[in-house]
This record gives C-alpha cells, structure tokens and sequence, in this order.
C-alpha cells in the first residue's frame, strides 16, 4: 500500500524531487520485515503491473526499475535466510503452518455459529476451545478478514464486506489510480495477514475507499 501512494504523491509532486527516492526506499524498508505477507504482496504487485497499461506507467518507468531492482537484489537473501522456516512445514511455529492452523480454527467455528457469529473479540478464547485438534497456538486473528469478519458478526457481515469490496474493484477495475491500486493490494495482504484490524492501518484504508468511490 505505501509503495503505491509513494507513487500517488510522486504523480502530484514532480517538481519536488526527493519523492523520487520514496518508493525505493518503503521497497527496501518492506523487504527487510522480512514478512511473508509482504512477500506475497509483492507477487501481486508484478502480476497487478503486468496489466497495467504501459502509457500509465510509462511516467514512472525509470523509478519502477530501480525499485524492482531493489527487490532483485534483497529477496535472496532473506529467502535463504529463513528457508529453514520455510520448508519446516511440521513446525507448529512456522509462520505457514501457523495460518493454514488459524484458517481451518476459523472454518471450525464457522461451521458452528455461521449465521449471528461468535462477537468481536471472542476469537482468541473460542480457538483455545478447538485447541485439542492440535491446530496449533492461540492467537486474537483468524489472518484472513473474510474468515475474521464472518467468524465474529455472522454471514451478514461477511456479505457486507464481500459486496463492498466486489463493487470497489467493479467500479474503479479499468482505473490505473495508484491510489486504488494501494487499497487493492492492502485488501489482498489482507487476505493472509491482519492488517485491516490495526486502527492506524484499517483508518487509512478506509480513507481510501472514500477517495476511489
């Protein structure tokens, strides 16, 4: 999300050069978090840009390179850093391991109150409930705002959230708005981390949204 409003205010400020080093700069910050999330936010980031057209993006065609360049060079070293974490899928620690335990924790209780859901916050004392399953340990965040929302306010709240983003991305998919593409690509972090539920982070989203509709 940071990469793509650096881009934003870049757009809005080309007589101010220092944005220029914005961008490279939020890549290497996020790349050395070391963040799965961050990771597969950045998948999505190349595949987004590959259907971007080129006329958009031409503007900021050097910039683009140097901060993919960034990326070239930082992202082996971390992979090889943490390949133990990676592939030791049998440790319940294990940041993968730890979300596919949180997922199918989150789809139990689904299954169990679908409709008026468990409430906000009660997450954390229903997985230790599920515990004996030996999916792993216990945690506030189901990692997945689809799994999170129906969990604690029901199927209504997941069709509120699923409508609301399904009209996001119809009404503004054609647009090439950096800014639209931040909030894109913080919904699909979102997807695997819990982003949304830190109020610093979920203000700014939101703010977004009033700013593409």
């Amino acid at each position: 999300m940071a990469f793509f409003l650096s881009l934003a205010i870049l757009k809005n400020q080309v007589s101010h050069k220092r944005w220029f080093f914005a961008p490279p700069l939020i890549i290497i910050a996020l790349m050395l978090t070391k963040s799965l999330g961050v990771w597969i936010s950045f998948i999505a980031i190349f595949i987004i840009l590959f259907f971007i057209p080129y006329n958009a993006l031409k503007k900021h065609k050097v910039l683009l390179i140097i901060s993919f360049a960034c990326i070239a060079i930082t992202m082996p070293f971390i992979i090889l850093g943490r390949w133990d974490r990676i592939t030791d899928l049998g440790n319940h620690h294990n940041s993968i391991t730890m979300r596919f335990n949180y997922w199918k924790t989150a789809m139990a209780i689904i299954k169990d109150h679908p409709f008026i859901g468990i409430g906000p916050g009660n997450f954390q004392q229903m997985f230790l409930n599920y515990y004996e399953l030996g999916w792993g340990t216990g945690t506030k965040y189901a990692h997945n705002i689809f799994l999170q929302l129906w969990l604690e306010t029901g199927i209504l709240g997941f069709i509120s959230i699923f409508y609301l983003i399904i009209a996001f991305i119809t009404k503004n998919a054609l647009k090439s708005s950096y800014v639209f593409l931040a909030a894109l690509i913080f919904f699909l972090h979102n997807l695997i981390d819990i982003i949304y539920f830190i109020p610093e982070a979920g203000l700014i989203w939101w703010a977004i949204m009033g700013l593409v509709f």
